[in-house]
This record gives structure tokens, C-alpha cells and sequence, in this order.
């Protein structure tokens, strides 16, 4: 096993409990990712146990770097960081396991079950066949389910899609007779049959069958079954089972049109006084040409009693053709919903006095399907509806919709009449009628996505203002796509209020992985030493335990400091830039380095804070220098500048010096550049680092104010 932690002590510590733990277990450590790469490598292990919080390549950089090389080892994140964005960032990477650093020693009986029990899984997972992992993949193919019968025992093995649809439990365990019992009755020996063929013919075999779970509706399942052989014999099918129910059901309706026609060929005919159907034609448009035809046997109730008008409809119409007898009107229209099959279709006949030269009163009768017209007319008011309800709910907002040209067709909303934008000046528009070009291009980039069927989540922002938008396609109940339609709000409030959020818990987020990953180890191993040094006597333990100690109180020290300077400074006041430098130097503890001040500018700051940037970068610089090394302070035209003649700062790190516990040195805490850099924002200046003229580093602070001489 090869564990990774920055600290040494603390790693070293983690493999002594680990071993006495397990006997099976030999643990390699590294202090860095990058060395755990190299080992992994070079070496063979079974798990790699990591911390989070590291210098350099932090922890999930190094589980997606070890997962993109060894997809299936198990990989244990044990790190004192804990939040729902690592956790969640892990479990994206492909995280085996994941352990908070706790107080006690009993957290290493924890983690070595984790370990045993994540080398035991992967094991296990070797050996399961391919097969298994192809049936898994059924589940992504629409509405099918995988599934394995063992024909000698009668187990069957499913995956999560066959399990929904035969309506079977996840912790059940189905057998095949049991399972039979809520077939149809008349479908069990087909079925039976089905899966023999296929083990006797060694070929794949496939059937349609009814099944009825107790707690679910009836279905139609179009099910295969491929057999497996076995030491040349098979006993196992395998297949796939799928729900065609509605499928089926959609293909055996039977549109009212096509049944009108069967029972009454009629798109044109004539009735009498008597409503008998006297002669019908659906084939042409008029009556010119139409040969004698006898129709007195077809009586307009034979469209009721063959189901294709209800009584109630059929009774409207027989009115319908009184009131044109009597001459009461000229022309009637009826709307008739047909009922055979069952169904919305809409129907409209009309209806006028027919002067066919005789005494006869007859009435010329056209039908015209109207389905979709009245279906559109629905979906029309359904998305005016639907619209107002936006409009009326979306609180500094407005709602958009755009025609298949990428023109408004409709905008209302609060925040058109807080900008003083009146709709009829949008409607009609395109975006780059009313936007900048880049604006522009972008909402009719999504609303032509929208008109292709994708949706879109984006801000934007117009001025000093922020707003967030949804384009999403508006369907009709044919799932046509219509129009697109824009929802935008103004959160210019929110997302300052976010963005403040976001930075206290950058700040709390940054204090709480300082306690419990930087605080948390050394106590860890001053706790884990003096129980070492009880059981063995050795006194070399308590000296670990004692230098832990001594870490902490620094690390102490250091993070009360770090939490007043974030603070924004109080007395701001001329400073002689050299007074503060020097002054700084006499207080900062810098064996061996030399001080060489080269300004003599005064600036506008807090001397009590300035004093402590001057004072964390003297350390630092002698911290990093192992033999004497000269620190230069001096001013620049933007501000002031801190170099040194020391081994510099690498260009590739350099982003990362002013993040909270990164350091380079064992010795180091690595929160003195974290506390320069917080002074320097506190005071609004900016703080870069680069290299020095004689190699070493150079940090520059901009945007500093001076004071008149």
C-alpha cells in the first residue's frame, strides 16, 4: 500500500498504526503527488491511501491522474478537508473511499477496513465475467432490461431495468417458477417453449407475452433469450426484455376517419327528411358525375349504432337537419366527437338545404376533420395560459417568446416597464435590432437551439446590470416545436450577495481546512507518539510528540493572525516606507540575511499592518535560503517591492505561494505569504511575485497610494 500526505511525521505515523492494525499490511509513504505517481509507476500496489491538501498537486489532481492510468485501483481520499465539494469532486474522479481525518487512534482501525475492504471488492471484480458488465449496459438502451436465468437452479439475475419493469424489489431474489405465476396462463408454456428452443437449438429465440404484476397494471413484454454455453453444454440463457405495451396499444388504434369510411363511405352525401342516407361519395369534392347509387337501407342511426356517433351527438344532428327542413336557417355547422375508437378527434359537418329539382326536401351533408384545428386552438390558449402564469410569477423579470425566424412575437414582464422598454417596441424585433452585436449573437445562438429542441441556462450583462436567462423549446401536443420562449430576471442583487457569500466561504472554508488538515495532523501525531512511546518505552516518541506540540502553538499563533488580517484596515495614515522596513527587520527573527532599503517614499497605509507583511517576508525569504541571503526593499512608480538573493520561486508555483498552508519547507507553516497577500488586499493594492535580479524572488505590491512628501 503507498500512502501520500505532505507531512511526514504524520504519514510516517499512519503507516506504523496501519501495520500493527493489519500484519498482511506493508506501507510505503510520499510526501507529494507527484512522488506517489513515480512509485505507482515503478511499484505494484494493491491501494493508494491520499491526502487532500497538498502543495503543488492536491489530492483529487492526483486521483484523476492515478485514474487515468489505473481506472480500477482502489484509491482511499483520508484528508482532514472535508466539505461537499471535495466529497463530490472524489466521487466524480472515481473515489473508492473517502475518510475524514478524526482526533484518536481509532480512526486507523477505520481506515484499515477501509483498505481491506476496497482490495477485497476490486478483487471480487475481477473476477465477475464481461458478460455481467454487457448486461449492465442493457440499461441504456430505451425501456429494456437486462436479465440471466440459470434453467438447472432457477435463479435469475436481473439488472435495476428488468427489476422496474417486471416490478420486482431490489433486494429480492426471483426465481423462475414464481415468477411464471403472474404470466397469463395461456402464455406460460409458450414461454417455457421458448427458452428450450433456445437451449436445444443453441440459437436465439424471442416471444411476445402478457404479464401482470399484483401491484402493477398489465403489460405486453417482447422478450429474447440467447443461450450460454458452459463446458459445452448451456445452461444459462441470457437476454433482454423489453416493454412494448404502448407500443402495441398505439398500433391497434384505429383512426375514426378510417372507420367512417369502412361503415359509411360518406366525405359528401345527402340525407332525407327522414334522415335516410340516400347517396354518398367521399371521392370527389362535388355532386357533378356522381352515379345513382341505393342508399335507403343505410340510416343516418346506423352511424349510431355502429359507435360512430354517441346518441347525444347523433341527436344533435337530427336536429340540425329539422331545423334546415323547416327553413328555419340555411347552413348549420356541428362539431361531433366520434366514438369508435375512443379518442379527442373532432369532427365538423355541415350542413344546407339541397334543391335537387324535385319535391323532396334533402339536406347535402360535408364532414371535415377539424382535429387539428381544435387541437392547435387548445395548445394556443394552453401556451397563453401558461405564459401569463410566467409573467405574473417572475418577479424582476420578463418572458419572451420568438417565432421559428427569431423574431418576439410576445414580451411582457416587470422588468420592461423598470427599464422603460414598452413591449410593442420588442415585438417584431430581432435580438440585433435591440442588443450589441455580442449580446446579439448569443441570445439568437440559443434561441435557435431552442427552435432545434435544446434548452439553455446563461447570463448576461447590459450595463451595470446582471440577468439570467432560460431558453427552452414551447411543443405543441404532437411535440412539434413552435416557438422558444426566454425567461430573464435581473439578479444584479443576487449575484453581488453571492458573490459576497462565496467570498466569506472561500474565507471559512479556508480557516476550516487549516484547523483540520494543518492543526489537525501535528496533534495527531503528538497523540499517536505518546501512546507509541507508553507501549514501547522508547523516548524517541515523546521528542516527536514534543516538536508536534511546538508546531501547533506556531500554526496557532499564525492562524489568529491570518483571521485579523482579513479584517479591512482601520487607520490608514502616512508611513516612510524605509522607518517601517527597517523598524520590521529588528523584529523579524532572520539569522544569517542581510537588509539592504533603498526607498525613500512615504505611502498611505497601516503601519501596524504593513509592519507584519515586511516581517512575514523577511521569514520567508530566510525560511527558503539555506545559507546567508540579502533582502532588498525599494520603491517602484505603482508601489514597492521585497526581493532576495535566494533560491527563487519557481514560475510554475507561483500562483499557488499565497494559498493558505503551502510551503515548500518542513519547518514552515505556510500561511506567512497567505497573511501578505490578505494585507495587501485589505489595503485594495495588488501583489504579484517574480524573480529577482540576482535569481532570487521578488514580490511587487501595485495600486499603492502615496503620500505628498
Amino acid at each position: 500500500m503507498l500512502h501520500v500526505d505532505d507531512d511526514p511525521e504524520f504519514a510516517d505515523l499512519t503507516g506504523a498504526f496501519l501495520e500493527r492494525e493489519n500484519g498482511r499490511f506493508t506501507v510505503e509513504t510520499s510526501t507529494s503527488a507527484d512522488g506517489g505517481l513515480e512509485r505507482i509507476d515503478t511499484g505494484r500496489y494493491d491501494c493508494i491511501v491520499s491526502d487532500y491538501n497538498m502543495p503543488g498537486t492536491d489530492g483529487l489532481e492526483f486521483l484523476q491522474a492515478v485514474r487515468d492510468e489505473y481506472p480500477d485501483l482502489p484509491f482511499v481520499l483520508f484528508t482532514g478537508k472535508g466539505s461537499e465539494a471535495v466529497a463530490s469532486g472524489a466521487i466524480a474522479a472515481g473515489v473508492t473511499d473517502y475518510l475524514q481525518k478524526e482526533s484518536g487512534t481509532e480512526q486507523y482501525t477505520l481506515l484499515a477496513n477501509r483498505i481491506e475492504n476496497a482490495v477485497r471488492a476490486r478483487r471480487e471484480a475481477k473476477r465477475a465475467s464481461r458478460t455481467d458488465e454487457l448486461m449492465r449496459l442493457t440499461e441504456f438502451v430505451g425501456g429494456t432490461g437486462g436479465f440471466e436465468l440459470d434453467v438447472d437452479t432457477g435463479d435469475v439475475t436481473m439488472t435495476d431495468g428488468a427489476r422496474r419493469i417486471l416490478n420486482v424489489p431490489e433486494q429480492a431474489n426471483p426465481d423462475f417458477e414464481d415468477g411464471l405465476q403472474y404470466y397469463h396462463p395461456d402464455d406460460r408454456e409458450e414461454l417455457r417453449q421458448t427458452i428450450t428452443r433456445a437451449l436445444q437449438t443453441g440459437e436465439q429465440t424471442s416471444g411476445t407475452f402478457r404479464y401482470q404484476h399484483p401491484d402493477g397494471e398489465a403489460q405486453l413484454l417482447d422478450m429474447t433469450y440467447t443461450p450460454v454455453s458452459a463446458d459445452g453444454d448451456a445452461t444459462v440463457v441470457r437476454g433482454a426484455i423489453n416493454d412494448v405495451t404502448e407500443r402495441r396499444e398505439a398500433e391497434a388504434a384505429v383512426d375514426w376517419h378510417q372507420a367512417v369510411i369502412e361503415h359509411v363511405p360518406a366525405g359528401v352525401y345527402v340525407l332525407d327528411a327522414g334522415y335516410e342516407l340516400r347517396f354518398a361519395d367521399y371521392r370527389v369534392d362535388g355532386l357533378e358525375g356522381l352515379s345513382e347509387q341505393n342508399w335507403a337501407d343505410r340510416q343516418l342511426s346506423y352511424l349510431a349504432e355502429t359507435d360512430i356517433l354517441s346518441p347525444g351527438e347523433l341527436e344533435r344532428v337530427r336536429e340540425a337537419v329539422d331545423r334546415l327542413v323547416a327553413g328555419e336557417t340555411d347552413e348549420v355547422t356541428v362539431e361531433v366527437e366520434p366514438g369508435r375508437p375512443a379518442s379527442t378527434d373532432v369532427a365538423e359537418l355541415g350542413l344546407r338545404p339541397l334543391d335537387a329539382g324535385t319535391d323532396e326536401d334533402l339536406v347535402l351533408v360535408t364532414t371535415r376533420d377539424v382535429t387539428e384545428h381544435k387541437r392547435r386552438e387548445r395548445e394556443i390558449l394552453e401556451l397563453k395560459r401558461q405564459y401569463e402564469t410566467l409573467v405574473e410569477n417572475l418577479p424582476n423579470g420578463a418572458v419572451f417568446l420568438f417565432d421559428t425566424d427569431c423574431r418576439y412575437v410576445r414580451a411582457r414582464g416587470t422588468e420592461l416597464e423598470a427599464v422603460g422598454i414598452p413591449p410593442d417596441e420588442i415585438e417584431g424585433s430581432t435580438p440585433h435590432d435591440l442588443f450589441p452585436e455580442e449580446t446579439a449573437d448569443e441570445l439568437a445562438r440559443y434561441v435557435t437551439d431552442a427552435l432545434d429542441g435544446s434548452g439553455h441556462t446563461f447570463t448576461q450583462t447590459l450595463g451595470d446590470e446582471t440577468y439570467r436567462n432560460r431558453v427552452v423549446p414551447v411543443k405543441t401536443g404532437a411535440d412539434e416545436i413552435t416557438h422558444a420562449m426566454a425567461l430573464t430576471q435581473n439578479v444584479t442583487d443576487q449575484t453581488e450577495h453571492r458573490a459576497k457569500l462565496e467570498r466569506q466561504n472561500r474565507r471559512l472554508e479556508e480557516f476550516t481546512s487549516i484547523v483540520s488538515h494543518d492543526l489537525r495532523n501535528p496533534l495527531t501525531v503528538a497523540e499517536g507518539s505518546l501512546e507509541l512511546a507508553q507501549e514501547t518505552g522508547e523516548s524517541s516518541h515523546l521528542s516527536r510528540a514534543a516538536d508536534a506540540v511546538g508546531r501547533s502553538q506556531t500554526l496557532v499563533d499564525d492562524l489568529l493572525t491570518l483571521a485579523r488580517e482579513g479584517e479591512a484596515v482601520a487607520e490608514v495614515g502616512p508611513v516612510v516606507l524605509a522607518d517601517v522596513a527597517e523598524q520590521s527587520w529588528r523584529t523579524a527573527e532572520t539569522p544569517g540575511a542581510t537588509l539592504d532599503v533603498d526607498a525613500t517614499q512615504t505611502i498611505r497605509a497601516d503601519r501596524s499592518r504593513l509592519q507584519q507583511l515586511f516581517e512575514n517576508l523577511y521569514r520567508n525569504a530566510a525560511e527558503h535560503s539555506s545559507g546567508e541571503v540579502t533582502v532588498s526593499v525599494g520603491a517602484t512608480d505603482g508601489g514597492f517591492y521585497v526581493a532576495d538573493t535566494g533560491p527563487g520561486i519557481p514560475e510554475s508555483d507561483r500562483e499557488e505561494v499565497f494559498e493558505a498552508g503551502h510551503s515548500t519547507v518542513e519547518e514552515g507553516t505556510g500561511f506567512g505569504l497567505r497573511i501578505v497577500e490578505q494585507i495587501a488586499d485589505a489595503h485594495g493594492w495588488a501583489v504579484g511575485v517574480t524573480e529577482s535580479e540576482r535569481g532570487g524572488a521578488r514580490f511587487e505590491f501595485t495600486g499603492v497610494g502615496f503620500a505628498d512628501r
